[in-house]
């Protein structure tokens, strides 16, 4: 028997069955769209999106924490702000969120519909 085939071949596994798969779009323009967008996945800081930007990424199945973090300048006091949503994700799953303006509040995360 070569050497070759005693060697064991781990399976083969998609990835995308067991993990959940997340989206995170930037939306493009309007007003209060020059923040930068700091997107925290369960208190870490993973990436900072600018306008129009897209980042998608994998993560385990059950219970996430997802935020969008940064400075609001507002008169000569900048102010920071946090908004989050929880989210179960299941094996398998496409989730896909959108982070947008809020009009003289900063921005915001929600569900793509």
């Amino acid at each position: 028997m070569s050497p070759a085939k005693l060697i064991a071949q781990p399976p083969v596994v998609e990835i995308d069955k067991i993990a959940a798969t997340v989206t995170i779009k930037r939306d493009n323009g309007g007003f209060m769209s020059a923040l930068d967008g700091r997107f925290h996945f369960d208190g870490v800081h993973l990436i900072t999106l600018s306008q129009g930007e897209v980042y998608t990424f994998t993560a385990t199945p059950g219970k996430h924490t997802l935020a969008v973090k940064s400075i609001q300048p507002m008169m000569l006091v900048p102010i920071p702000f946090h908004r989050e949503i929880s989210t179960n994700f299941e094996s398998g799953g496409k989730y896909e969120y959108i982070i947008s303006p809020i009009t003289s509040a900063g921005l915001e995360i929600v569900v793509s519909k």
